[in-house]
């Protein structure tokens, strides 16, 4: 029998991306909020303010945030997570192209920081104008290129060679400890990928049961999607969720705008995802996953 804890150790590494980023608010002073407190009536205990340093409709400002979300985004996309948090697992046989992808986020991070240098004369003595007595000119750093970094590692995950030379015993307890943690992360992969597998097919469902139904172009896409993840991050830890993930692109696949057309094609779809949303609920809660037959959409017959 498979050990998937194992296996997943076996093919995968660590990820580690991190940002360090200039902070766009910063806290009032005591004296500041104690003066406002005051003239409002208010216990200045109860009271949290904070200023906006930067404009962050700035185009700069907004390319910049844009960025680092897309950073982020590519970075869970296409990794699994991992019980150690800040890491996530990638496949040992793409940390090149992950390592290239990265080095190209990097050349257009530090384009977007020289956009915001250009600019940053501006954004200060606009943060100037707007804070009036609030402004504090130590607020901002004389060169804004140090304060937007990105960098990334590949951990290993397993414990050090030289351990085994110095303590055997405390290394194979630690070997214990590492087998434990991918265990625990097979199980956090299938509970992640499950998650959003329910939504989806929620969402699906109240789309075509709504009144006024547009065609849900956007979700199929999202469904295209996530099948795709799922099939080059899964590590067929759950022949279940594998099943129910191949009969959920079958079903969405059949579905056209002709299908949804037919009111009996559409209750029949909205029968089978809710039977899909229970089956889904079976794999959350470590159940055996009901049977689901798939019926195939037909287009609304021609009058």
């Amino acid at each position: 029998m498979t050990n998937h804890g194992d296996h997943l150790q076996r093919i995968s590494t660590g990820l580690r991306v991190q940002f360090e980023w200039m902070t766009f608010r910063r806290a009032l002073g005591r004296e500041v909020v104690d003066r406002f407190a005051e003239t409002v009536g208010a216990d200045p205990k109860q009271i949290n303010s904070s200023k906006a340093l930067l404009d962050r409709k700035h185009p700069a400002v907004l390319r910049l945030n844009a960025l680092r979300r897309t950073i982020r985004d590519w970075w869970f996309q296409n990794s699994l997570p991992y019980v150690e948090q800040g890491i996530r697992l990638v496949r040992q046989e793409k940390v090149t192209a992950f390592n290239e992808q990265l080095q190209a986020f990097e050349r257009e991070l530090a384009d977007a920081v020289a956009e915001l240098s250009a600019a940053y004369a501006e954004i200060v003595d606009d943060a100037r104008e707007r804070l009036g007595s609030l402004f504090d000119g130590s607020d901002y750093p004389a060169d804004p290129a140090s304060e937007f970094q990105m960098s990334w590692d590949f951990p290993s995950l397993a414990p050090p060679d030289y351990l085994l030379q110095i303590n055997p015993a405390l290394y194979e307890q630690e070997l214990a400890k590492m087998k434990a943690r991918f265990s625990e992360t097979v199980e956090l992969a299938e509970t992640t990928f499950a998650t959003e597998f329910a939504t989806l097919v929620g969402e699906l469902r109240d789309r075509i049961t709504a009144e006024n139904m547009r065609f849900p172009e956007g979700k199929l896409r999202h469904i295209q999607e996530f099948v795709g993840r799922f099939r080059d991050l899964s590590i067929g830890s759950n022949g279940d969720l594998d099943r129910l993930v191949d009969q959920f692109d079958d079903l969405a696949g059949g579905i056209t705008r002709d299908a949804l057309d037919a009111d009996a094609v559409k209750q029949q779809l909205t029968n089978t995802l809710s039977e899909m949303g229970e089956a889904v609920n079976d794999v959350l809660e470590r159940r055996p996953a009901r049977t689901i037959r798939i019926p195939k959409a037909e287009p609304a017959a021609a009058e």
